[in-house]
């Protein structure tokens, strides 16, 4: 009799201790697939601090590059997406002193749809990496900037003398068509006016981008609709700074 007792709480102890195990499993998992996303979201989002000490002061403009623009245009289905990136260079120091060259791109992308020939989406994007006079790159920085319909902003460009910067190459074009047989035409061309004068040196540049766009229907020739839309960007020379955008339609 107390054989068989004993094996009764022999096997009611084995079959708890498996109850046990799986119930503790099961809370591990479960947990596991309720955190995990949080922990990848959280490793997918980097924030970067830069540090007073390596922030940039007191920049000037550089010799800008030979060929400081350049834009392509891809399709997809029946939607279109052009980027446009132009590229100005900065001498600056850091807070701490060290000597460095800025170099400021803005990314501008156009989402269309060449069926409807509308809009989707435009966004800038302004990318700068600082790198110091022996080739190390010292950190990069991006930044998303809205792009509201606000023109023009408050912005001391001298209006009875024109002064430019001299870009050699300031115009892209490119074309594409869909399976449909309509194609978008987008011209870019870019100025970049000095502003903001003080000891008759410019604090500031307000870059302006004029995209012109034509939808066609190839087999024919037709014009089926045109944009004129330019994206206007305010820098500040002395921090190498985007400081804000505006857009507007033209036509």
């Amino acid at each position: 009799m107390s054989k068989i007792l004993t094996k009764r709480i022999s096997s009611l102890f084995t079959n708890y201790k498996i109850i046990s195990t799986v119930f503790l499993t099961t809370i591990l998992i479960s947990g596991f697939i309720i955190f995990q996303p949080l922990q990848i979201n959280a490793q997918n989002h980097t924030v970067t601090i830069i540090p007073d000490a390596i922030k940039l002061t007191k920049c000037e403009l550089a010799t800008p590059p030979t060929d400081p623009i350049d834009m392509n245009t891809v399709i997809f289905k029946d939607i279109a997406k052009t980027i446009h990136v132009e590229k100005e260079i900065f001498k600056c120091k850091t807070r701490n002193g060290a000597l460095v060259v800025a170099m400021v791109s803005l990314f501008t992308e156009l989402f269309e749809n060449l069926r409807t020939q509308s809009t989707l989406n435009k966004t800038v994007e302004a990318v700068t990496c600082v790198k110091g006079y022996n080739g190390t790159v010292s950190y990069c920085d991006a930044k998303n900037l809205p792009i509201p319909r606000q023109y023009p902003f408050t912005v001391g460009c001298d209006p009875l003398n024109l002064r430019i910067l001299n870009i050699q190459s300031p115009i892209e074009m490119e074309t594409v068509v869909n399976s449909n047989g309509i194609s978008k035409t987008v011209e870019a061309e870019k100025e970049a006016f000095l502003c903001t004068y003080k000891q008759n040196k410019p604090t500031q540049i307000l870059d302006v981008m004029l995209f012109t766009e034509i939808f066609e229907k190839v087999s024919s020739g037709t014009v089926i609709k045109k944009n004129v839309e330019s994206i206007s960007c305010l820098k500040d020379i002395d921090t190498a700074k985007v400081l804000k955008c505006y857009t507007k339609k033209h036509l």
